[in-house]
């Protein structure tokens, strides 16, 4: 098991009370958003903070600032991270602790940020409930490094403060994700 401690503290102190402030605030000042189809964010930002259930669509977000925080759930204090497969598609897969801002700056392009709500919600709720999640996985495909599986983990953490994370990368390719992402290897 490998564990990241939140530092932000940001999110930490706030009271529900100030949580609901600062998503209606989010909203007011997302309130003249419409998408290209119509689709009034308003609708979106309220879903992605608060989800209760029931129909969920994909929204896509234009950054990560633009997706409210949540308010539905305590922001946790520490995440455990399990690795999930040790090999992918014949690759042995290791650990890597890794910067959040360059996971973002290096793979954020087009629908990176399209996120379903209950996906969303149900991953939220797994972090902040059981503290436990699996690391989101980085594959190497046709010599590019792809975010494989876990954007809506990498999100809601990235959301909730966390400026680490582990992830699942390649042995093969472990020296240029560690130079291109982050920290080191923890066994």
């Amino acid at each position: 098991m490998y564990v990241i401690e939140n530092n932000d503290s940001t999110l930490l102190d706030l009271s529900d009370t100030q949580k609901e402030k600062y998503l209606v605030g989010h909203v007011e000042k997302y309130s003249d958003l419409t998408t290209s189809n119509g689709f009034d964010m308003r609708f979106a930002i309220f879903d992605f903070s608060n989800y209760v259930g029931g129909f969920s669509s994909k929204t896509l977000f234009c950054s990560l600032d633009s997706i409210p925080i949540c308010t539905k759930y305590p922001t946790p204090k520490m995440v455990t991270f399990f690795q999930g497969e040790k090999q992918h598609d014949g690759e042995v897969m290791v650990p890597l602790k890794a910067s959040v801002d360059k996971l973002f700056s290096h793979f954020c392009g087009p629908f990176f940020l399209e996120l379903d709500a209950s996906r969303f919600d149900k991953v939220k709720r797994a972090v902040t409930h059981q503290n436990t999640i699996e690391m989101p996985r980085i594959i190497n495909s046709a010599g590019n490094l792809t975010f494989d599986n876990g954007r809506h983990r990498l999100v809601a953490l990235a959301k909730y403060g966390f400026d680490q994370i582990y992830v699942n990368v390649p042995k093969s390719t472990f020296s240029l994700c560690q130079e291109i992402f982050g920290a080191g290897s923890f066994s």
